[in-house]
């Protein structure tokens, strides 16, 4: 998909759901936009996928949307942005996009579609060049497995809860476990809605050994032993932990 497989951690952002998180992004990317053009903005953008490396804090995001003059209007040196090209080398026509000074770039790939990145830009724009499409189409079967955890976050844009696909887990583990393991993970599937300032987690821990799964259990009984938790194995090579209590600044209640 045009995010790449390089991150380590994808989600998805519903405009209608998610307003506050997306409201914060969009201050961060564009700061000199008043509050009434911030606002106009947020009620042109449907959905957010991103992107992001948990140790280089790289990431991508692509936006979808139907994006306002006045977004380009403010994409001038005055407000630190310089107009680049970008010329695919395998298909498709020349793409302009923005540099920020600080290093972010966007690019217009046309009305409803926009890219953000800060390091990925071009290569944001040669993937599109060579589907024309955020990922590849034809179902389960013959696609990658970056573009089936896409029809995922796709998927869990339609339930009430923001699904993030953790393909590099050692890098977040240690925020739920007390001590230094990968677990023979593969991946991590973590569901968390919304309660007030806290959110609630269900994590699906997915193992590359089925070997794995039992002492994995054991492990979590002990370190979720204080915190009013279930846990139980719900495949072959999956285990769940529901009813996680996870503040954005405090960690785990």
């Amino acid at each position: 998909m045009v995010l790449g497989d390089s991150f380590s951690l994808y989600t998805a952002l519903d405009a209608k759901r998610d307003k506050y998180t997306l409201r914060q992004l969009i201050l961060s990317f564009f700061p000199e936009l008043s509050e009434k053009n911030q606002e106009a903005l947020l009620l042109k953008i449907s959905t957010m996928y991103i992107g992001f490396s948990l140790d280089t804090k790289e990431f991508s995001l692509v936006v979808e949307g139907n994006f306002p003059a006045l977004l380009k209007s403010q994409l001038n040196k005055k407000n630190g942005w310089e107009k680049k090209r970008y010329s695919p080398e395998s298909v498709g026509l020349a793409q302009n996009f923005f540099l920020h000074t600080d290093g972010i770039a966007l690019a217009f790939v046309h009305k409803n579609l926009l890219f953000i990145s800060n390091n990925q830009i071009e290569a944001m724009l040669e993937r599109f060049s060579l589907t024309n499409r955020i990922a590849i189409p034809g179902g389960i079967e013959g696609i990658s497995n970056e573009d089936y955890n896409y029809l995922k976050l796709r998927q869990a844009l339609q339930e009430e809860t923001i699904l993030l696909y953790i393909k590099e887990p050692k890098t977040l583990l240690s925020q739920f476990l007390p001590f230094d393991s990968d677990l023979a993970l593969d991946y991590m599937l973590v569901y968390a809605e919304e309660k007030e300032r806290d959110y609630s987690l269900t994590i699906d821990f997915v193992f590359t050994d089925t070997r794995a799964v039992r002492p994995a259990l054991l492990l979590f009984k002990i370190a979720f032993y204080n915190y009013d938790v279930f846990i139980e194995q719900i495949a072959e090579n999956q285990v769940q932990v529901k009813n996680i209590s996870f503040n954005l600044w405090d960690g785990i209640q």
